[in-house]
């Protein structure tokens, strides 16, 4: 299960799921952020131009 919260008007969304969860591009502002819940808790950044999550 993904959830998701806006970052206090900034438009940037802070996102948290299971490693497993599909990471959402849609729609997704650039500099979001998704933090895994479990495994090695990684953080992943959005790039709105290639619609991609950039390991942290």
């Amino acid at each position: 299960m993904v959830s998701a919260t806006t970052n206090s008007g900034s438009g940037i969304w802070d996102i948290r799921g299971k490693s497993t969860d599909e990471k959402p591009t849609e729609g997704v502002p650039n500099g979001s952020t998704f933090y895994e819940i479990d495994g090695n808790h990684d953080v992943y950044a959005f790039d709105g131009e290639s619609k991609t999550w950039i390991l942290q």
